[in-house]
């Protein structure tokens, strides 16, 4: 674990757009009777790690591989709560939305594909494979295709949001790059007119210092 001056800003927005996330499932799960279910214990899971990573972005400190692992962990947990609660007849669906936000605002649009194709395919794999679910390969395929535009739709944006922040943080760094250069300049030709002063009796010398 290593711990860094600054915090991210991309850690807040992950970490945020979580806990809306698992709001809206609380919501859902609520809404459809299966809140007090076991296997909505994952679901207690999920809050133990969004809480976990927010102390860690408090103290300004990362995990090694901090996205890598945070992004795996979120495909990890939701995959298994998305089989649990039903698959695509459960009414919290919609949990594999959690990795993409991680996915978009941590590696852009080529990690929300990626990630969107590995979440689709889990989609459909989980509601095929265990006995009696064949009947719902369908609504599987279609939530599949959503979850497939999602991801590209959410990569678009964060790849956008994220260029306009990196073009600011630019201008903003070249600015006070320039500043600091004024600056330098500023110490330096007082230092010479200083050295000027001290070191001379020339009258004539230390007024064309003054002009410079």
């Amino acid at each position: 674990m290593r711990a860094y001056d600054s915090p991210y800003l991309a850690d807040w927005f992950v970490i945020s757009l979580r806990w809306v996330a698992l709001l809206g499932l609380v919501i859902s799960l609520a809404l459809g009777g299966a809140l007090l279910t076991p296997s909505n214990l994952l679901l207690a899971g999920l809050v133990v790690w969004n809480i976990a990573l927010a102390v860690l972005a408090v103290l300004n400190r990362r995990l090694q591989y901090h996205r890598q692992v945070s992004l795996a962990v979120d495909i990890l947990l939701t995959a298994i709560f998305f089989w649990l609660q039903g698959g695509p007849a459960g009414p919290a669906f919609w949990a594999p939305v959690i990795p993409l936000f991680s996915a978009s605002l941590y590696f852009d649009l080529r990690g929300a594909l990626i990630t969107a194709l590995i979440l689709a395919l889990l989609e459909t794999g989980l509601t095929v494979l265990p006995p009696g679910r064949q009947a719902l390969l369908l609504p599987a395929v279609v939530i599949s295709a959503g979850t497939l535009l999602l991801g590209v739709g959410l990569g678009v944006i964060s790849q956008g949001a994220t260029r306009g922040l990196r073009q600011a943080r630019e201008e903003t760094l070249e600015q006070q790059r320039r500043k600091q250069r004024v600056d330098n300049e500023r110490l330096h030709a007082i230092y010479n007119l200083t050295s000027t002063l001290t070191g001379t009796l020339n009258y004539q010398r230390v007024l064309d210092s003054v002009l410079d």
